[in-house]
């Protein structure tokens, strides 16, 4: 009872606990149904009701079932709408809060006394101050809310040309925002604000802010640039702000954006179609449906324009995942409560039977073997990554440098005036090998980035690492790759010495590679996952496979032990037939020998014990009958005396001859019938019987005849089914045996109680005798024991055999001169 209660509680909280802080869904359905199945149980008359361990398990299995279908719908339900939102933010790539921020900015922008400062010198004096302008225009400006953009400052005037790459041409700076405008621009409600309608991934604008108070001829240019996807390659983490990131985990997704039913746009693994005819015809009605083992949402912008989000449908171990932390909880969570309940749990290997102790190895030793592979495969996976990423990074660091060789293998030194070049040549070489790359000279110093921005904010030294630096200058490596940091965050970082036609090294190849620790860290786990769901369902296994195979196995000796239990001495015992030659065949020939062996001896046993007891009962009777015949013998001797000698008083003498002989034949005949009464009691008329009235009546009979003082304790009925004639001889002879072990009745008193103890009634006897000898206490209840001068010492005999025949028992407590206490406990009567 109490396991059913534990078990309900602790599936009931756990429910709770998931409905209210997890799944948020109407699970109380299950709360409900396992409620009424613990108050079914709970109430019943059996007391004794316990759910063993077999049924726990399939509970738990059960419970996680369910709770693992329940988290999978809920997911589904909540992705969906998670999607929608992210269908709603692609459709509306607007930022009107950005909007309303820059109108203020403006006008903050235009009367800010330090930038016509800084104009004025960059214009008057050609002063090259770019940079500070940028700089002090971010960091007074565009922080905050403007750290979700990447930010790109542009000083104009008239007579500037801007070099296009990767085309390679030269244009105007008015011209080419003016066209960008023009071309690509929407108005915004800041004038001086534009949303650029050329990328339908990410929210771009241009700002395009003037001084016309001030005639300073300088445009300044702000481009926004929305980090929504993180743009370029190398250094993810250290360049995303992660405050900024979208809720959304883009990387799960695909999407395409298609205008009039063309493709110009995707993003993503999934492979679309060109024209958005190929998929299902849903009109303009947002629509989920399958295809290609994806999931995807047909979500209509407008007339002209349809976003299709896909995401991939999870599979098999997907969906199972969640079973074994499931399960792995409500055990523990069981557990706990267990314990909380019924109090530690003690468990001793010799106190557990064979069965269980079977279950237990079998269950311990799969999940010691679960641990073993999964910590083993674990360092192998581990391992087996970090081997493939170095081969990755030594092929593409030798891909790079035939590439890079190929182009500047005619230099002879490479220097800071060709410094421009190289870093938009390491950029193109960036965005084919999706890698960074670093130049470095002979002394360890950067000549060029693909990527200058991680150089400008500090993040790591324009030096080589000092150990690359040795490797390479020193001990001049034609390759080495070892794990660099920037503050928690490691990477592998890859040297190669780079040398020009004539074999002369002329600067050091860098290439950091930043393995994929998402994706590892998904795969591993994913791979934990499928692990763990499977020996979870080994254990489950493992349980029920053990249940059988101890079943089996301990069947036999069960049977076994079942027969033995049923052993009697002096009756017929069923041998066992066992057919199989094995151990347990072995131990049944030895009961089946056993079972003769015990026939025999039981026979035996028998025979001498009624030789013994005839032979005790022949001297008994014989010296029961010699005392009244020595009277007898001196009787008739005496009379045949008085008769020789003629004696006058004759008649006197010849009356008390026949009172002697009669009474001394009424003495034969007692032992006669105590005898025959000992060794046939006779038929038992058994019914319900009132105890108090029996001992009433016992104790009445003696009353008027003795001083001794008597002292009854019983309250209300108490009712035994037992022969009424039978239970009043009991009484009347153990309270003649006290009468006649007190020495000196005139202070003698005799205790008589009842009570009630679990079903049965507990009658005590006690009195002030001179108690039981030690050395005769074992002999108490001998049917030729007596501690008094006369009687056949049957009647404490005849007083167990009535117990025993009434269900009951009787034994003794007894202390010499202080007295003695019998103790009697009858079954109370049951209608």
């Amino acid at each position: 009872k109490n396991s059913l209660f534990s078990f309900t509680l602790g599936c009931v909280i756990s429910l709770y606990i998931i409905n209210e802080f997890f799944i948020k869904t109407n699970s109380y359905i299950l709360i409900i149904l396992f409620l009424y199945i613990f108050s079914f149980n709970f109430f019943r008359k059996d007391t004794t009701l316990t759910i063993g361990f077999p049924l726990v398990i399939f509970f738990i299995v059960l419970f996680s079932l369910f709770s693992t279908y329940i988290l999978h719908s809920t997911n589904k339900s909540s992705e969906r709408e998670t999607r929608s939102m992210l269908a709603q933010k692609l459709s509306n790539n607007r930022d009107y809060g950005a909007e309303y921020l820059f109108s203020n900015i403006v006008k903050s922008i235009q009367k800010d006394t330090t930038m016509t400062a800084l104009l004025n010198d960059y214009i008057h004096f050609k002063v090259s101050n770019q940079d500070e302008l940028e700089s002090y225009i971010k960091h007074k400006y565009f922080t905050g809310y403007w750290d979700k953009f990447d930010i790109l400052i542009t000083l104009c005037d008239s007579s500037k040309v801007l070099e296009i790459l990767p085309e390679d041409y030269a244009v105007n700076c008015y011209d080419y925002f003016d066209k960008i405008v023009v071309e690509e621009g929407l108005k915004t409600d800041c004038d001086e604000l534009f949303y650029i309608d050329s990328d339908y991934s990410v929210d771009n604008y241009l700002g395009i802010i003037e001084f016309p108070d001030v005639n300073i001829p300088v445009r300044i240019n702000i481009e926004f640039f929305s980090r929504l996807i993180p743009r370029g390659l190398g250094y993810p983490e250290l360049l995303n702000d992660q405050k900024n990131q979208s809720a959304v985990d883009l990387s799960l997704y695909s999407w395409a954006r298609y205008e009039k039913g063309d493709l110009i746009y995707h993003f993503g693994k999934y492979s679309y179609s060109i024209n958005l005819l190929n998929y299902q015809d849903s009109g303009n009605e947002k629509k989920f449906f399958n295809l290609n083992n994806y999931n995807h949402l047909h979500f209509p912008v407008d007339k002209s324009s349809t976003l299709i989000i896909s995401r991939k449908n999870p599979g098999l171990i997907d969906i199972v995942a969640p079973f074994s932390y499931f399960f792995i909880f409500y055990g523990l969570l069981l557990f706990i409560l267990q314990v909380l309940y019924e109090g530690p749990i003690i468990l001793k290997i010799s106190d557990i039977s064979i069965k269980r102790r079977l279950q237990l190895f079998i269950t311990a030793l799969i999940i010691l073997s679960f641990l073993f592979v999964g910590i083993s495969s674990l360092f192998y996976i581990t391992s087996l990554n970090n081997n493939k990423n170095q081969e990755l990074l030594s092929e593409k660091a030798h891909s790079v440098l035939i590439e890079i060789e190929h182009k500047l293998a005619g230099e002879q030194n490479l220097t800071n005036e060709i410094q421009q070049y190289l870093s938009d040549l390491l950029y193109k070489f960036s965005m084919v090998f999706f890698s960074d790359i670093n130049l470095y000279d002979l002394d360890g110093t950067l000549i060029a980035t693909s990527r200058p921005e991680i150089f400008n904010k500090g993040l790591i030294s324009t030096k080589m690492d000092p150990g690359a630096f040795y490797k390479m200058s020193i001990n001049r490596n034609s390759t080495y790759i070892h794990n660099e940091s920037i503050g928690d965050y490691k990477y592998l970082s890859a040297y190669l010495p780079f040398r020009n036609e004539n074999n002369k090294l002329i600067a050091f190849l860098n290439l950091p590679y930043f393995a994929k620790q998402d994706e590892l860290t998904n795969d591993i786990s994913t791979y934990l996952v499928a692990l763990i769901n499977i020996y979870v369902i080994l254990i489950a296994l493992a349980i029920l496979i053990a249940l059988i195979v101890t079943k089996y196995v301990t069947k036999p000796v069960e049977m076994i032990k079942d027969k033995i239990s049923r052993l009697k001495l002096g009756k017929t015992n069923e041998k066992i037939d066992w057919r199989k030659n094995d151990e347990i065949g072995g131990l049944v020939i030895e009961y089946n020998r056993m079972v003769d062996e015990l026939a025999l001896s039981a026979e035996r046993l028998a025979k001498s014990e009624r030789e013994s007891a005839w032979r005790e009962m022949a001297q008994q009777i014989a010296h029961e009958i010699k005392n009244p015949l020595t009277p007898m013998k001196l009787s008739v001797q005496y009379l045949q005396k008085a008769w020789d000698e003629k004696a006058p008083d004759w008649d006197r003498r010849l009356q008390r001859f026949t009172q002697t002989i009669v009474d001394q034949i009424e003495s034969l005949s007692a032992i006669a019938s105590e005898f025959s009464d000992f060794a046939k009691m006779p038929k038992s008329n058994f019914e319900k019987t009132e105890l108090n009235r029996i001992i009433d009546h016992s104790i009445s009979l003696f009353k008027d005849t003795t001083p001794i003082q008597f002292d009854l304790k019983s309250t209300g009925n108490h009712f035994v089914y037992a022969d009424k004639e039978q239970l009043l001889r009991v009484f009347i002879n153990l309270i003649n045996n006290s009468i006649q072990a007190i020495s000196n009745p005139a202070k003698g008193y005799i205790a008589i109680s009842v009570e009630t103890e679990q079903g049965y009634y507990l009658i005590r006897l006690t009195d002030n005798g001179k108690g039981i000898p030690n050395d005769q206490k074992h002999r108490v209840f001998y049917p030729n024991f007596t501690t008094k001068s006369g009687g056949t010492g049957l009647g404490l005999a005849i007083v167990k055999n009535i117990i025993q025949n009434s269900r009951g028992e009787i034994s003794f407590e007894s202390e010499e001169e202080k007295g003695t206490t019998f103790i009697i406990k009858l079954p109370a009567h049951n209608d």
